[in-house]
């Protein structure tokens, strides 16, 4: 597929309306693409605090109403979710760190192993 971007290889293409009603198309790389269904992939059963979000206004937590809203806290704050059904903090955020030696050395620090 060819987006309005110029991507000659995109490999999904959203259409939507803007602000101005004008119809516009984004791809993997020149938007931001949820899931298929255009909803976020964050974990959400119902609204929450979530003591893990803060800001300076909000020092004891941010209530997380939905999973767009959870999604757009993540983003403005550089975090993403760590989890699985594995790892006991499913859910919950955590900071993306680039190199692999202090990722490592995140993960033995908080989550131990060898």
């Amino acid at each position: 597929m060819i987006c309005q971007c110029g991507n000659q290889s995109a490999i999904r293409i959203r259409m939507y309306f803007d602000e101005t009603g004008t119809t516009r198309e984004v791809c993997e790389k020149c938007g931001e693409l949820d899931n298929a269904n255009g909803c976020p992939d964050v974990f959400f059963e119902r609204p929450y605090l979530d003591e893990h979000i803060t800001d300076d206004a909000h020092k004891n937590g941010i209530y997380v109403e939905s999973k767009r809203h959870k999604a757009q806290l993540l983003k403005e704050r550089g975090l993403r979710e760590a989890g699985s059904d594995i790892n006991p903090r499913l859910g919950r955020p955590m900071p993306f760190i680039k190199d692999p030696e202090r990722r490592r050395k995140f993960m033995l620090d908080n989550f131990g192993g060898k």
